[in-house]
């Protein structure tokens, strides 16, 4: 660029100036990683043989674990799997996999909304649990999910604190 001026007394002058336009380098290659689900515990059902659905108070001590967890990651969710053994149905597997999400909804206050409930083909009386941060891919090795309406449950699905077995009323003496 090059500049001339002249003022009123008849003085010139000029300059010139050289602009070198560069090209930016290209940004650098930002690698994107997914996120991916992570396994969290898991819990079985085989100790108590009379309820064989129930969350006993082993499992209760993941699903308190899972719940502190979802309170830290706020914006994931919580894929539950059941499974039933080779004797049962898959009545078994969705029973104790609403069990697990009953007792994390009404006793730790965990937004239903956040639970993916399903049934899965592993042969274990278990449920598995999967955080699933916003954006990982769902893979739920086969598992399928299933109407939670349609599941007919009986007893309670985990026992509260304070609950005891129900006496028997001793026998009316003899005379």
């Amino acid at each position: 660029v090059s500049c001339n001026v002249v003022d009123d007394k008849g003085q010139a002058a000029s300059a010139t100036v050289s602009i070198v336009v560069a090209i930016p380098p290209p940004p650098p290659v930002v690698e994107v990683v997914k996120p991916t689900m992570q396994s969290l515990c898991s819990i079985t059902f085989d100790r108590d043989l009379k309820r064989p659905d129930r969350v006993d108070n082993e499992a209760k001590g993941c699903l308190d674990d899972i719940a502190l967890t979802l309170n830290r990651e706020t914006s994931s969710k919580l894929l539950i799997v059941g499974s039933h053994s080779d004797k049962e149905v898959n009545r078994d597997s969705a029973v104790r996999a609403m069990n697990a999400a009953e007792y994390l909804t009404k006793e730790k206050g965990v937004d239903p909304t956040r639970l993916d409930l399903r049934i899965g083909p592993d042969n274990s009386r278990s449920v598995a649990m999967m955080l699933v941060p916003p954006g990982a891919l769902v893979d739920a090795n086969g598992a399928t999910s299933f109407d939670t309406s349609s599941v007919k449950r009986t007893g309670p699905a985990y026992g509260k604190p304070g609950e005891t077995k129900p006496r028997r009323k001793p026998a009316a003496p003899t005379k």
